[in-house]
């Protein structure tokens, strides 16, 4: 079966699905376009062709499927390569559509004109034209200004397909949205939000997790979606506000005051993911008690165009049973606070920070037998370039939780697990997080708005800890006064995050928060780039473990020791991959005998998804 399918294309012609076998580390492409002519297929490593890896691919008048290698020196020709790794399995074409399908390994010996395919965000590069190459050199047709783009994927990705429970008639949705939101034009950072609750009062369990971006063409102003646990002591109170339009998450002066009691993360969605299936023996649970009854819908508009008349009725589509499953999952929020403490200087290519979620946060809390984590959102803003999850138990450091070298704004995705991922209780995980200040004149702070930062990972997991929130940390407020030159405030309770300064006199009274985020001009005491580097990265922080307050159990935990990088005598080393060689061909050029089928249109969109298939070795080829 096929893993993923995507159409590259907004007319809908261009549909690519793809399967992966790890231990054979090989990739397979079916490929299907609306045209007679060719199109270019590939990965590209910014989503122009400068540089890019790609296979030109059609199917000539006497039905002979053709697929060349080809890399992009610069934005004209693409150049056939010698090294052919890209291998052919079959092609047709009908009256309306090219198809072809096609392998390549992970990882080629062609390191010069080859891109590696990883577990990274992975830019595809697409192209077509409605005529065949021509002549023995193949020269390419240049194609129509539309007929081009580029979009992001995780090719590696895995996923939990459950389709008899989806297609069993007990299944039923509920679509959460915002209606017919008119986008403030006046801020390029907007939070909405409004109090929900479900149309049921049994608990149910949420197997699958689906975005609704509608109209469709808002996508680029919707960027993230959050559903959040309204913990009210007295709920009942949150019944008053089903009806409330909604509002400003931050117009703190028409914002109801019981929203303050809405801040456990539920459910959330990013930019550019797809759906969340669960896997069968694991369940959300909603409408089970107090907790899971009220929810508080936020999303969040960036428009930094500040354009005008948009309107939006994006949300949530939660697909529920109420065949309850073995396991209550939930989601859990881990890495860097999100204010002041999250410092990121300006000037730098590569600049990292961390943010731990101690060891202590979840000892007493979670099960003996850990919990298994079975999906992962990195989550920053438009200066973050790397975000790594490590997970430390006792000396040894573990396989990442989540890795991304090349994360990309627009497209941010739950990775999910094929194999179990289970933190026990002790572990530590560490989120670091890597960003590009060279265009900035000022240091960049943690924040809401997507013109700030942040660096924080969710994690689904399960069994569901009853009571868990978020586990972050920051730097402590000593360390900031360090980098910002203040000498001397009030006090320093162990805390207060947040102390008022006394030196230097000139801004006696004003809160640190507010010195720093407000400060112009920063020379960081005049340390050294390398100086300062490993001070944000490997200060001490303050940790802090935030849990629902029920059953007595305070809001936030106070962890009094401060929590860095634990001391590890074993760091994990990435396996490597070996490259495989390439097919010797005759002129660069890989064909294929491939009879024309006679398949009308109405039905050639049919033939991607119910195309006949048979497995060899894991592998997905078509006969």
């Amino acid at each position: 079966m096929w893993f993923h399918h995507v159409t590259l294309d907004s007319d809908n012609r261009f549909h690519v699905q793809w399967s992966f076998d790890m231990p054979s580390e090989t990739i397979i492409f079916n490929i299907c376009v609306q045209t007679s002519g060719w199109f270019g297929f590939g990965f590209s490593p910014n989503g122009g062709m400068t540089g890019s890896d790609l296979a030109i691919a059609w199917v000539d008048s006497y039905g002979r499927a053709h697929l060349q290698d080809r890399y992009a020196e610069d934005e004209e020709m693409p150049v056939i390569d010698e090294e052919q790794n890209w291998n052919l399995l079959s092609g047709m074409e009908n009256e309306t559509h090219t198809c072809v399908t096609f392998d390549r390994a992970f990882l080629t010996c062609d390191h010069e004109n080859d891109l590696p395919i990883t577990n990274d965000v992975t830019k595809l590069i697409w192209a077509y034209d409605n005529d065949d190459p021509i002549g023995s050199s193949a020269l390419i047709s240049k194609h129509d200004f539309h007929h081009r783009g580029h979009r992001s994927v995780h090719l590696l990705s895995h996923k939990f397909i459950d389709t008899t429970a989806l297609n069993d008639a007990k299944v039923q949705t509920w679509d959460i949205t915002s209606s017919d939101l008119l986008l403030p034009n006046n801020s390029d950072t907007t939070y909405w939000c409004k109090i929900v609750t479900p149309p049921f009062v049994n608990k149910v369990h949420v197997i699958r997790i689906e975005p609704i971006i509608s109209p469709t063409r808002n996508a680029p102003f919707v960027h993230h979606m959050v559903l959040y646990r309204c913990l009210h002591p007295e709920p009942e109170q949150m019944k008053q506000y089903i009806d409330h339009p909604g509002a400003n998450c931050f117009d703190f002066a028409n914002m109801p005051f019981d929203f303050i009691h809405c801040q456990s993360i539920y459910m959330v969605w990013a930019t550019g993911g797809e759906s969340l299936n669960l896997p069968e023996n694991v369940g959300i649970p909603i409408a089970e008690d107090h907790e899971t009854t009220y929810f508080l819908f936020e999303i969040h508009y960036d428009n930094p165009e500040l354009r005008q008349n948009v309107r939006d009725s994006s949300g949530f589509r939660l697909f529920y049973t109420r065949n309850l499953r073995q396991f209550d999952a939930d989601t859990a929020t881990m890495g860097s606070v999100v204010d002041y403490r999250l410092i990121i200087p300006n000037g730098y290519e590569n600049f990292t920070v961390s943010g731990h979620c101690s060891s202590d946060c979840f000892a007493e809390k979670m099960p003996k037998t850990g919990i298994n984590v079975l999906a992962a959102l990195p989550h920053g803003h438009k200066h973050l370039e790397k975000i790594l999850v490590r997970h430390f138990r006792g000396v040894d450091e573990l396989p990442y939780l989540a890795e991304e070298n090349h994360y990309d704004f627009n497209f941010q995705d739950f990775r999910r697990f094929d194999r179990k991922r289970i933190i026990l209780p002790g572990d530590q995980i560490t989120v670091e997080c890597t960003y590009n200040t060279k265009s900035l004149d000022r240091p960049i702070f943690g924040g809401l708005s997507t013109k700030e930062e942040m660096c924080m990972v969710f994690l689904v997991y399960y069994p569901r800890m009853k009571g868990v929130r978020t586990c972050l940390s920051g730097l402590t407020p000593q360390t900031v006064m360090k980098l910002s030159n203040v000498k001397q405030v009030l006090s320093l309770d162990e805390n207060d995050m947040n102390p008022t300064i006394v030196l230097p006199r000139e801004h006696a009274n004003e809160r640190l928060s507010s010195y720093v985020l407000e400060r112009d001009q920063w020379s960081f005491g005049n340390m050294s780039k390398l100086e300062l580097s490993n001070l944000i990265r490997y200060a001490p922080q303050k940790a802090q473990c935030f849990w629902r307050k029920i059953e007595g159990i305070d809001g936030m935990d106070e962890i009094t020791e401060l929590t860095s990088y634990p001391k590890t005598l074993r760091p994990y080393v990435k396996p490597t991959i070996k490259c495989q060689p390439h097919k010797t061909l005759p002129n660069g050029l890989y064909t294929q005998n491939s009879q024309s089928s006679h398949i009308n249109s109405a039905n050639v969109l049919l033939l991607i998804i119910f195309i006949p298939l048979i497995t060899i070795k894991n592998i997905v080829f078509i006969i």
